[in-house]
């Protein structure tokens, strides 16, 4: 038993192995992934690709500890390519996805027999949503299946009465509902922590042990990136994260058809001014993209969309907002550098708005204080932070 204890020891977590070792494990895998494509073996070409991948992602992040691995790019793209075909020539074995009507049919033992038969990404449950909007995959089970099939398209309606048109009606989305942290990275998921991410018309989240209400605050969020990446392509990083999350957080139940206007988190507002962001430095280098931690993106970024997207005179029209959409508009052809590109917009001395950005960036730290919650100030009661009763 002693040498066995020895080599448990060795591979103990953090012991840190040779890119000599390394290497030969992606060559492995990538060579035994080759071999069930070529044999036609499209189950385990799947589950190949999603280990291989799932390697790859992790040595992309960008704050991993200990010495730096070798260079995975062919590995990656090996896997990409090899997933890819596998899961067209998978679909084409599946069949036509289940209906919702289909899954509800279902008794007990069909259900529980389901979940297990699809257990796996080598043949995941499948189903459409009602309008055929989205089709969902997912390793989950059953009930996840339906619930995220009869609700993702409720979600996407009140994202299209919001932007005021569906980009979407002759492009099906993909929702992939992963149940843990290694399937986001197997999907290509770009930071260690992610809980789910937009990649083009797939929308990848993880869902474990929650409820299909609290899974369509994910979907908000995510699809919301996919309706700004059609409509208003090129937002900055703060931007896309900051309407995402105000975005999924502004409604009550799954069937509310449009999203509370005045609602703000106003916990999230004071996070980003403790982080700073109520000063200039912090909001230049967060207009920049230049910020040590993408996810402040979420809070501060937060907290900037509010302002713009609400701030002005009580009973006036907000004075950024009409400057907001021209933004937004802009971000594809705009060839000036990030802040010189805010300055244009939201400090040009018109309609009320600040003539230069000390002057914004004051304004913005003023309102951010506000949010304090030992001394809120009379301008948060123009705000509400709950969107109404909600089912738990």
């Amino acid at each position: 038993f002693e040498p066995a204890r020895e080599r448990a020891a060795a591979f103990a977590p953090g012991f840190p192995l040779s890119s000599a070792a390394q290497r030969e494990t992606l060559t492995a895998l990538a060579t035994k992934l080759a071999s069930a494509q070529a044999s036609g073996d499209t189950k385990t070409a799947i589950e190949l690709a999603l280990i291989l991948r799932g390697i790859c992602a992790q040595a992309g992040f960008d704050d991993l500890e200990g010495p730096l691995g070798p260079d995975v790019s062919r590995y990656a793209n090996a896997a990409n390519e090899a997933l890819a075909r596998a899961r067209t020539q998978l679909a084409e074995q599946i069949g036509e996805p289940l209906t919702v009507e289909q899954l509800r049919l279902m008794d007990g033992d069909e259900r529980e027999r389901f979940t297990h038969e699809h257990a796996s990404f080598a043949w995941p449950g499948v189903a459409l949503s009602p309008q055929s909007l989205y089709r969902v995959e997912t390793v989950c089970g059953h009930a996840t299946l339906l619930g995220a099939a009869e609700a993702v398209e409720e979600h996407h309606a009140r994202l299209v009465k919001w932007y005021g048109s569906d980009p979407f009606t002759a492009r099906p989305g993909l929702v992939r509902l992963v149940p843990e942290a290694f399937g986001l990275e197997s999907e290509g998921a770009p930071f260690w922590w992610a809980g789910g991410f937009q990649g083009g018309d797939t929308t990848t989240l993880r869902f474990s042990c929650g409820t299909i209400e609290g899974l369509g605050r994910g979907l908000t969020h995510e699809l919301t990136h996919r309706f700004d990446g059609a409509l208003y392509p090129g937002l900055p990083a703060w931007m896309l994260e900051g309407r995402a999350v105000w975005t999924g957080a502004a409604y009550a139940n799954p069937e509310d058809d449009e999203f509370v206007d005045d609602h703000a988190l106003f916990g999230t507002i004071d996070d980003a001014r403790i982080k700073g962001y109520g000063g200039r430095e912090a909001l230049e280098k967060l207009i920049k993209g230049t910020i040590e931690d993408y996810r402040d993106n979420y809070t501060a970024g937060y907290a900037l969309f509010v302002f713009l997207k609400s701030w002005g005179d009580e009973d006036a029209t907000p004075r950024y907002a009409k400057a907001l959409l021209a933004y937004m508009k802009s971000r594809r052809t705009d060839k000036r550098d990030a802040l010189d590109a805010f300055v244009a917009h939201f400090c040009d001395g018109k309609e009320t708005r600040p003539a230069d950005f000390e002057a914004f960036a004051a304004e913005f730290g003023t309102w951010a204080t506000g949010f304090y919650w030992r001394d809120r100030k009379p301008w948060t009661k123009r705000y509400v932070e709950s969107a109404g009763p909600s089912r738990a």
